[in-house]
């Protein structure tokens, strides 16, 4: 008897264990959500999100079209979120060891061969604000992959043969991305457009900080930031819900919550000026970033923005493609997005690809002139339908693999705490105006605010010493005119400003005798008042409200007036002298 009631005890335990936990699919929504969204558009998908009792939240996405799966986890940490180690890279670091390496249950050669024997495929990748871990195979060895994906980012061991090896490959990684034109161009186009927020700072790390972290420092990290309520688990492909609910259970149930830190990022200050980088590399031909700060996803002026980046680079009969590439054949690709992630300030970027470097400011006036013409000429409703159609069905196109759905899936939570969005994106898309686009044009799109960057081959060592040469030479020139005053002119393009000076021949050797001291007093009573100021207060207040310097002085030989003014008061500060 008591053997039967300790039986049945482990029975009521197991059930308790694997209880199905509350699933949500979007069937339970309010039948109000569907009054707001266009169902003729819609097909709503298969998908169910439930949360483990440690946090970690689960999205499944049934698909029984071919017998694959794919699943993946995301980590809410990327190189925006290292605290003391930003710039260090550690998050890319870890996901080097993380991915298929050495566990507490595994080596990292087992894992290899299991994924090898199955056909399956696995990667990573770190983003500045996610760290993502991935493998597709067949669903029939779904739960062997799964287990592998779970020991990744719960058991890692931090083999030390490993972590020497992936700091030597990150190390040489870190240096060809110096030269690689890719990767210099976005760095350098980040560390321009931002100067206090951490995406300003390259994923990969900058080489000394990178090689300053040590094994206890990742692993700590690691200990800190992989935790199932920081993580995201997605899902997709030829099961059942009971057989994925059963094995995430199984190999995820365990997994132990740790203390990670909220943390908020600084705002980015708003920008003022506009901002311009250039670095030379080892490439063929020149690459160009020209981007605006954007707006947050959601805005009310998203989506027009969204749909401006469509009507300037999508297709080769758009706007900026026609133009540049087709007829004046100034480049050989021309993009641009509008990027609003929900912890990354927005940007507004148009990309240039594969231009011959002296045509930089031939393109960007070519581009600004289209934008002008937008701004002023406006956009027919026939261009803003067709654009409206694109993005409308690039939304479903991502949803046709089973990695897309997982990766939609991931996306979507994490911007929109929701599994699926289309049904309420695609409604403002449909609303939007081409006067909306025009006008998103004309707030954003101004050229104080602009920051461009460019990446283009070495210039030539005795190019560039003949124009340091010459920016330092300066050349006079000398002018009598007809009055037989004498001119002195100079160029100096180094300064925003021009100085003028009139010397007399006047001054202390110049007095007449017991007339001491009257070159000093003729200089001052030049600047008490002159013709159209009757009084020396109405002269100052001319001067200062103009922003002019403007003084007098005697010496032995002259008695001088001078000023300093901006080149647009060339006529009215040589007037005034």
């Amino acid at each position: 008897m008591k053997r039967s009631l300790i039986l049945l005890v482990l029975l009521l335990a197991s059930v308790a264990i694997t209880a199905p936990h509350d699933v949500f699919q979007l069937s339970d929504e309010p039948a109000l959500f569907r009054e707001f969204v266009a169902d003729s558009l819609i097909t709503y998908p298969p998908v169910r999100m439930w949360t483990l009792d440690n946090g970690l939240v689960v999205l499944f996405w049934e698909n029984h079209i071919a017998p694959v799966v794919s699943m993946r986890v995301g980590i809410r940490t990327g190189s925006m979120y290292e605290r003391d180690y930003l710039g260090a890279g550690i998050s890319h670091y870890l996901e080097h060891i993380v991915s298929g390496g050495t566990t507490t249950k595994n080596t990292e050669v087992n894992y290899a061969e299991i994924l090898a024997n199955l056909g399956s495929t696995s990667n990573a990748y770190t983003s500045r604000s996610l760290t993502c871990y991935y493998i597709t195979g067949t669903s029939e060895a779904f739960a062997e992959q799964l287990e592998i994906l779970s020991d990744n980012v719960s058991r890692c061991a931090f083999d030390r043969a490993e972590l020497a090896r992936e700091k030597g490959v990150i190390t040489q990684e870190i240096n060809k991305g110096m030269e690689e034109p890719s990767r210099v161009m976005s760095n350098l186009f980040y560390k321009t457009a931002f100067r206090v927020h951490p995406a300003r700072h390259p994923v990969i790390g900058y080489i000394e900080n990178f090689l300053a972290v040590t094994p206890e420092e990742l692993e700590n990290y690691y200990k800190t930031y992989y935790s199932p309520d920081n993580a995201v688990l997605t899902i997709a492909g030829d099961l059942s819900l009971e057989e994925v609910q059963t094995a995430v259970d199984s190999f995820f149930g365990d997994w132990k919550r740790t203390n990670h830190p909220f943390l908020i990022l600084p705002e980015e200050p708003e920008q003022m000026t506009a901002r311009y980088s250039g670095a030379a590399t080892a490439v063929q031909s020149s690459n160009m970033r020209i981007g605006w700060r954007g707006v947050p996803r959601g805005h009310e002026d998203s989506w027009a923005l969204d749909l401006l980046t469509d009507v300037l680079t999508d297709g080769k009969t758009s706007r900026l493609c026609k133009r540049l590439v087709t007829e004046e054949q100034l480049c050989e690709e021309i993009y641009s997005y509008h990027y609003n992630p929900p912890d990354h300030p927005a940007m507004f970027t148009i990309g240039v690809s594969n231009f011959d470097y002296e045509n930089r400011d031939k393109i960007l006036e070519a581009i600004w002139e289209e934008i002008e013409a937008l701004k002023t000429g406006g956009i027919s409703e026939k261009e803003i339908e067709r654009q409206r159609r694109l993005i409308v069905k690039n939304l479903m196109f991502e949803n046709e693999t089973v990695e897309g759905q997982t990766r939609s899936m991931q996306y979507t939570y994490l911007t929109h705490g929701r599994p699926f969005s289309t049904d309420f994106i695609i409604e403002p898309y449909m609303d939007v105006t081409a006067e909306q686009v025009q006008k998103s044009a004309q707030k954003y799109l101004i050229p104080r605010t602009m920051t461009v960057a460019v990446v283009h081959p070495p210039i030539e060592e005795d190019e560039k010493l003949v124009e340091t040469k010459a920016e330092k030479q300066i050349d006079f020139e000398k002018h009598v005119l007809e009055n037989g005053m004498t001119v002195i002119l100079a160029e100096n393009n180094n300064v925003p400003h021009f100085n003028a000076q009139m010397f007399f021949n006047a001054g202390l050797r110049y007095e007449p005798a017991g007339q001491m001291g009257i070159s000093e007093l003729t200089s001052k009573y030049m600047a008490e008042g002159i013709k159209g100021f009757p009084t020396p207060e109405k002269l100052q207040e001319y001067i200062d409200w103009n922003g002019y310097r403007v003084g007098t002085g005697s010496g032995n030989n002259t008695i001088s007036v001078e000023g300093t003014f901006l080149p647009i008061d060339l006529e009215p500060g040589l007037e005034l002298l």
